[in-house]
């Protein structure tokens, strides 16, 4: 059970959670938008759960958590 503030792990797929699974995939849009920032000379450091968002999909009558990372770059010398 994810919380608001819980600290998660960075890969380059996404986030995971502290047991190791993964709990949030990066768009194809992030991914580019952390590659830019890279070659700026800013690497990912580290990530925690921002938001928790439930999205409804009314057709399938399906809610789906969202998890909202905020992640924090530092810059490289």
């Amino acid at each position: 059970q994810l919380k608001t503030g819980e600290s998660l792990k960075l890969n380059e797929d996404g986030c995971l959670n502290q047991s190791g699974q993964q709990v949030l995939k990066f768009s194809a849009l992030m991914k580019e938008k952390i590659q830019d920032l890279q070659q700026l000379g800013y690497t990912p450091s580290t990530a925690k759960v921002a938001f928790l968002v439930y999205w409804y999909y009314e057709e399938q009558d399906k809610e789906v958590l969202v998890v909202l990372p905020e992640i924090t770059f530092l810059k490289t010398p």
